[in-house]
């Protein structure tokens, strides 16, 4: 197999790279004309705040992840087994381990102090749109590479098909971040839709902390987080619990410095460790 990290294969080919941008353009366009079609009220102000975010969480954790992607290929040769990818159910099997993985650290991320201060960035959007989506988290992607990408590869799932399936349920993510009610008919209790995600960026964290799929909701439904909706439900007010950022600062460094303090003031590692794993 030739030795490729999953960023050089995704370069690799002008044809992926094209393909993704027309994708991101054209359910812009689609959601554009769906908010003039229905005068439904956005604010720029959120999405520049959103685009902000992004260059700067995003362009460190891009940054921080490309360094660690050679650590994929180190991994390889010490792989448990080989998917070799010839035929239909290896393919079915890597998308089923993706996509568990997926849930395990989306769920984490909301169920430990040090995971929500990662996270919360991205919702602290007052809106859902999909710029609102690129309002990135601190340490996803890197921390992705460590536990999402590396176990991967160790079960025999080749880097390069790793990166394919975690670029598909990137690309999946960014549509389901929208107002949109677009419906997959009798899919919507396997896959995820616009309303599953809506309802998880709710400011109630009875509602937030549900619907962790990537791209199907079967593994919340077999662990009891599956909230079920409708294509036009929303919640009542988006965004973080118990607070509302409202610049660039906090939105980028305010769970984390929260949390920070906090571990400062814990006294003993012992109890600064129950402090940083136990809920939010």
């Amino acid at each position: 197999m030739e030795r490729l990290t999953p960023d050089a294969w995704f370069l690799a080919s002008p044809a992926r790279v094209l393909g993704c941008v027309a994708w991101l353009l054209g359910w812009l366009a689609l959601e554009a004309r769906w908010y003039r079609r229905t005068r439904t009220p956005w604010s720029g102000r959120h999405v520049a705040l959103s685009l902000q975010t992004t260059a700067i969480v995003g362009t460190a954790q891009v940054a921080l992840s490309l360094a660690l992607a050679p650590l994929l290929w180190l991994a390889w040769p010490r792989r448990l087994w080989t998917l070799s990818m010839d035929s239909w159910w290896h393919w079915a099997l890597a998308w089923t381990v993706v996509d568990f993985a997926y849930y395990w650290i989306h769920r984490a991320l909301h169920a430990t102090r040090l995971g929500w201060a990662l996270h919360a960035p991205h919702h602290s959007s007052l809106q859902v749109t999909m710029l609102d989506s690129l309002r990135m988290s601190w340490g996803e992607q890197p921390v992705g590479v460590l536990v999402y990408g590396i176990p991967l590869v160790l079960l025999g799932v080749p880097p390069y098909v790793a990166a394919l399936f975690y670029g598909f349920v990137s690309l999946y993510q960014f549509i389901v971040h929208t107002e949109m009610g677009w419906s997959l008919g009798a899919l919507d209790g396997i896959v995820y839709t616009p309303a599953a995600h809506r309802s998880h960026h709710s400011c109630e964290r009875t509602e937030a902390d549900a619907n962790y799929g990537g791209f199907f909701v079967v593994f919340d439904r077999l662990f009891g987080t599956f909230t079920p909706t409708r294509p036009n439900d929303r919640p009542a007010v988006y965004g973080l619990p118990d607070r509302r950022a409202s610049d660039l600062a906090d939105v980028a460094f305010g769970e984390l410095r929260r949390v920070a303090a906090a571990l400062r003031s814990t006294p003993g590692l012992v109890a600064k460790l129950r402090f940083a794993l136990t809920r939010p």
